[in-house]
């Protein structure tokens, strides 16, 4: 048997990576009605509710103007970008506006599949019409190559806010996982877990392998204390 730490894992996966830039946009170059960067196969916000501002921009020349007045969310969504596999990266999105709610999350090009939306943040409460950074991660599959970038976005008003600049990176500070129990993790019912596109770490002793493909690992004897880990690298 041998014992197998994730938390020791997670921080060599990342630990070459830090600091590099995946995307940047400040919304500055325009075609035909669009930002260049912007409008990737996943939007589905209507042509009419985003429209180029050309004036108080901070970041470059221009911004873009976002409506949305349902309770139903909408997409805004960049091109396809490049990103490493594994990693967490940090949303950093400039934003102002009277009321609104927006989040992020992304679309998966390499397996064709949508990822876990972050929670909401209301722009009624946290700018009130003030340019402020709205901060948010995302948490990339290890298999995963592309992405287009997810600006999901609901209850605007008529005037709809607008966004200067966007980045997606990853953090000069990674955030650490946290460490709990296997059982803990499974919400000691097997059930959705209450950590779910949570970073944390568990332990074990590794009981079982499937070669090529993981193993398991246990840290009691109790029900949900075993859990299987997919990894194709080091089976």
């Amino acid at each position: 048997m041998k014992q197998f730490f994730t938390l020791i894992a997670a921080i060599l996966i990342g630990s070459t990576v830090i600091g590099q830039s995946a995307f940047q946009s400040d919304l500055s170059s325009w075609a035909n009605g669009d930002p260049t960067d912007w409008v990737g196969s996943k939007t589905n916000l209507a042509a009419s509710n985003y429209s180029e501002v050309t004036t108080g921009a901070t970041y470059g020349t221009s911004m873009v103007n976002l409506i949305n007045t349902g309770s139903s969310h909408k997409r805004f969504t960049t091109q396809q970008f490049a990103v490493t596999g594994g990693n967490t990266y940090e949303v950093k999105i400039y934003t102002a506006g009277l009321q609104g709610h927006v989040r992020t999350a992304f679309y998966d090009l390499t397996n064709a599949a949508y990822s876990s939306y972050n929670d909401y943040d209301s722009l009624e409460i946290i700018s009130q019409g003030n340019l402020i950074e709205i901060t948010q991660f995302i948490n990339i599959p290890a298999t995963c190559n592309d992405i287009e970038l997810i600006v999901s976005l609901r209850n605007t008003d008529a005037v709809g806010f607008v966004i200067d600049s966007v980045s997606v990176a990853l953090p000069a500070n990674p955030p650490m996982p946290v460490p709990h129990t296997i059982s803990e993790i499974q919400n000691n019912n097997g059930g959705t877990s209450a950590f779910e596109d949570s970073l944390v770490s568990t332990s074990g002793v590794v009981t079982a392998i499937k070669s090529g493909d993981g193993y398991w690992i246990q840290d009691g004897m109790g029900p949900w204390t075993g859990v299987y880990i997919k990894d194709d690298i080091n089976t």
